[in-house]
């Protein structure tokens, strides 16, 4: 299966994700698609995140498909994410 790309936006690619009997998969990096479409089309920071969520997210599903990035840090992923647990008793 090929990776699925997003034409015009080879600038906005953080990686290949891989692993657990999957696909490769490309990964973009979301804060570098949102500069892209505000340089690019002219767009507001607010209008960049509804073009991204509205235009972009719907065209590409499916088996193949990219990954989006956001950086965060644990506690930022806590914040949002309240299932994320520490695995401190799975260390040796």
């Amino acid at each position: 299966m090929s990776m699925i790309s997003l034409e015009g936006f080879d600038n906005c690619v953080a990686g290949i994700a891989f692993g657990c009997g999957e696909p490769d998969r490309l990964v973009y990096d979301v804060a570098k698609i949102y500069g892209h479409l505000q340089s690019e089309m002219d767009l507001t920071f607010d209008e960049s995140i509804k073009f991204f969520d509205n235009i972009i997210l719907p065209l590409v599903m499916g088996p193949g498909a990219p990954l989006f990035l956001t950086f965060a840090d644990m506690n930022e992923i806590k914040e949002v994410h309240c299932n994320v647990q520490d695995d401190s008793a799975g260390s040796a």
